[in-house]
Order: structure tokens, then C-alpha cells, then sequence
């Protein structure tokens, strides 16, 4: 008996070596129901999620071009909507405190060829990204999902990286925020946000660049329910955007904080403390 509690034990902490992070801690998983890009007052892109086939798999542009996503772990499609949670996620360095954090993503590849003035989103043009999300509650704090704005032109460069989504600040506290993560410089800047209201069933984020004559990019969202979209509410304070590049892409994306090292150690003793305590009623009988 006192052989197989060692074998048990040996077995509990194996398998926290060996199974991945994302399989030990899973967030509340949230769901994207529609993504779309409006350019220049036409759509441009519109995603549904119908066709079964997940990011990086998309449908044509309405143009009838083929067009393909960036993704960053992996995403499943099912039911007309693309799950998002630490299932199959990637894990990156945070902003600031560059702690882990697990991170799922698609974005649009759209062309980014600064002399091509025709194609993507550039400087010249007026643009629109929306993204409808089933409204869910962050399960941690920093966690967060929502659509983006994007000029990295590679892992870790870029400076204007401007998103809107729900969130969970440090505080505790859930809210609909606009912030900007700058790669270059490390840092995270808030520009507002807005109590989160979780009575509804879905959540429709914008990011909206209004007029060719500014880099400012208004953020926006609605409250869904029943299929109705409600008012809009739009953040008081703009970003700009094109700091040092006349293009950006469209994405949504999810990211929470890996835990902590210590705390998937006091999982294991705890196991270990149950097969231990499982040993000694077996000698009692």
C-alpha cells in the first residue's frame, strides 16, 4: 500500500509537469459572433463565423479577393461564433510587468505596404472595425477581451496598438475600456472606461476613424439583446494613431494572465495531500 501512495503521488506531480498550462487552468471560455471592417464608408470585410472553418481560415473580402487571418494560438469555430479562452492559447510577455500571459488572436491581413495607398488601411482613408461578443464576465484580474487596431510589423514592434474591449482591472473591477499597449516603449495607457453592465446578452465594440484630416480613432460600444443593438456610448477621449507608419490592421483577441508557478505547486500538494489522506483511509479498512 505505502508503495502505490508513492507511485500516486509520483503520478500527481508527472502530470503537472507534463500537461500544458492551458490545460490545467482554463478561463471562462468567450465567444465572437461577427467581425467586420467598413473602409471609406463600404464594407470592406464581414465574418459571420458560418462556414466551420476557424481564423486563419476567412471569407473574401466583398470585393471577392481571398482573405486569411494571423493568429496566435488556436481557435475553434462552431455554431457561427469563434471560441476564445486559454485552450490551445499562446503565451506572451505582458505590457509592463512583462509577466506570462496567455494570449488568443486573429487579424486581418491586410496589405501594409506603406507605398501602396490603395490597399489596407492607410492614412488616407476613413475606416471602421466592429466586433459583436457574447457579453461575458473576466474571470481574473487584467483579463480581457476585444477588438484592435494593430501596426506591429513584427512580434514585439509597434506603437500603436489601440483596443477597446472588457476588461478587468487590477482593482477588481470590470469595465469597457479603450487603452493603448505600445510594444516600443513597454507601457499601457488607459484613455477611459466605463462600468461594465453584464445584465445583457451580447457586447458591440467599434473603432472608428472619422475624418482623413486626423489620426484620432474613436472608441464605441452597444449592449445587444435579443438581436437589438441598444444606444451607443462612445469614450469622451481619442487616440491617435499612424505614429511613424501610414498603416494599420483589424483584429480581436483575448489574453489573461497565466498564474502564477506557486499556485500550480500548491495544486500538486494539494492532489498529493488527497492521495496521501485516500493511502491511510485504505489501511483503516
Amino acid at each position: 500500500m505505502k508503495k502505490r501512495s508513492t507511485l500516486l503521488v509520483a503520478l500527481v506531480f508527472g502530470w503537472l509537469a507534463l500537461v500544458p498550462l492551458s490545460t490545467v487552468v482554463q478561463a471562462s471560455p468567450v465567444f465572437i459572433d461577427n467581425f467586420s471592417v467598413t473602409k471609406n464608408g463600404v464594407l470592406l470585410f464581414d465574418d459571420p463565423f458560418s462556414d466551420g472553418g476557424p481564423p486563419p481560415s476567412a471569407p473574401n473580402f466583398t470585393n471577392g479577393t481571398p482573405a486569411s487571418y494571423f493568429v496566435a494560438g488556436s481557435l475553434n469555430e462552431s455554431s457561427g461564433k469563434v471560441r476564445l479562452d486559454t485552450v490551445g492559447a499562446a503565451i506572451t510577455p505582458g505590457p509592463v510587468t512583462n509577466l506570462p500571459f496567455f494570449i488568443e488572436l486573429a487579424r486581418l491581413q491586410t496589405n501594409i505596404d506603406p507605398n501602396n495607398l490603395t490597399l489596407g488601411l492607410k492614412n488616407d482613408d476613413t475606416f471602421s472595425v466592429r466586433g459583436l461578443f457574447d457579453l461575458t464576465v473576466p474571470s481574473q484580474r487584467l483579463e480581457a477581451y476585444g477588438i484592435r487596431l494593430n501596426d506591429l510589423t513584427a512580434p514585439g514592434i509597434g506603437n500603436d496598438l489601440l483596443e477597446v474591449g472588457v476588461r478587468q482591472g487590477a482593482d477588481g473591477i470590470d469595465r469597457v475600456q479603450f487603452f493603448r499597449l505600445d510594444q516600443d516603449a513597454n507601457s499601457f495607457t488607459s484613455f477611459g472606461g466605463f462600468l461594465l453592465d453584464p445584465g445583457h446578452d451580447q457586447i458591440l465594440l467599434d473603432l472608428t476613424r472619422l475624418s482623413t484630416g486626423s489620426d484620432a480613432i474613436t472608441a464605441s460600444f452597444a449592449y445587444v439583446d435579443g438581436g437589438v443593438v441598444g444606444s451607443f456610448s462612445t469614450f469622451g477621449t481619442t487616440a491617435d494613431i499612424f505614429q511613424g507608419e501610414n498603416f494599420t490592421r483589424a483584429e480581436f483577441a483575448f489574453f489573461t494572465p497565466v498564474p502564477e508557478p506557486a499556485s500550480l505547486i500548491l495544486l500538486g500538494m494539494g492532489l498529493a495531500a488527497l492521495a496521501a489522506r485516500s493511502w491511510k483511509r485504505s489501511r483503516r479498512h
